[in-house]
């Protein structure tokens, strides 16, 4: 997979899953969720992408995805926030959104 591939596939994931979230929690407006999760997913995914590739060697591969989606997850959180959201709920918005992401790239 091609490293664009794995961007428009997250930024679709993770604009829809927040948009579903924030419609059926009654907390926002869909389109809202949906413009700072595709926004934060352009920004951090590629990131993420090196960081995995930088972090592989000295720790292997699954403990340098988890720290890099740990920091992915925090950082897109304060995101949300910024983008109306309370802690709470972009904490919440997050944890899903980047949940829903990496498991279809696991899969996938």
């Amino acid at each position: 997979m091609i490293e664009i591939t794995p961007l428009i596939l997250s930024v679709v994931i993770e604009a829809c899953v927040a948009a579903i979230l924030v419609w059926r929690m009654k907390w926002a407006s869909p389109t809202r969720a949906a413009l700072v999760a595709a926004a934060c997913t352009l920004v951090t995914q590629p990131l993420a992408w090196q960081g995995v590739i930088a972090l592989w060697d000295p720790l292997g591969y699954w403990p340098s995805v988890a720290l890099v989606e740990a920091a992915v997850w925090a950082t897109e959180a304060f995101a949300y926030r910024f983008g109306g959201f309370s802690m709470r709920r972009s904490i919440v918005l997050s944890l899903v959104v980047n949940a829903a992401s990496a498991t279809v790239g696991f899969i996938s």
